[in-house]
């Protein structure tokens, strides 16, 4: 997660990180999050398919990275470079963002992962997930992705946040599908 945990907006992205669209998508979610410091949470969920070859071991080294209070700069490190995801590349970003290495290979070869990942893509089938990205702002398919596009639907959400007496954030989002 992203931003702030009591941010009105919920913006949940299911990503793989070998799909090129989720990797370009990167900078449009940078941009939202940098516009919309209080207002945006970003919660990202693995959803690897299974036509990337590596993208369960990428989706279970950030997870790893994330055990370590490094998940984001492994996200990043990922997407920078998700054209040449393997295994040995992998590892080698684990250790360059300063991971437990002998702990990585621990987990990695016993799948500890795995639970988390299957959650997050039972999550992703229970949304309508068909392909990556696919995205949600407080329960709502996001159709346009461009920054412009994520600005109105976060200024209309914002709104309707507004004028419904009583709704808050927090109760926006319990309705609010993974």
């Amino acid at each position: 997660m992203r931003g702030p945990r009591d941010a009105p907006i919920r913006i949940v992205e299911f990503s793989d990180f070998q799909c090129p669209f989720c990797a370009e998508l990167q900078k449009t979610l940078d941009q939202v999050l940098k516009a919309f410091p209080k207002e945006v949470q970003l919660v990202y969920k693995q959803y690897p398919l299974n036509i990337h070859q590596y993208a369960r071991q990428a989706a279970a080294a950030a997870l790893f990275a994330h055990s370590q209070g490094k998940f984001w700069e492994m996200h990043d490190r990922i997407f920078q470079n998700f054209t040449q995801i393997n295994d040995e590349n992998l590892r080698r970003w684990a250790q360059e963002i300063g991971l437990d290495i002998a702990q990585y290979d621990k987990a990695m070869q016993g799948g500890r992962f795995e639970p988390i990942i299957q959650k997050d893509m039972a999550d992703g089938a229970a949304a309508k997930v068909l392909g990556t990205p696919t995205l949600f702002i407080n329960g709502k398919r996001v159709h346009d992705r461009s920054f412009e596009g994520f600005k109105k639907a976060i200024q209309e959400e914002m709104a309707a946040l507004h004028t419904t007496p009583g709704k808050t954030g927090a109760v926006a989002r319990t309705g609010a599908r993974p």
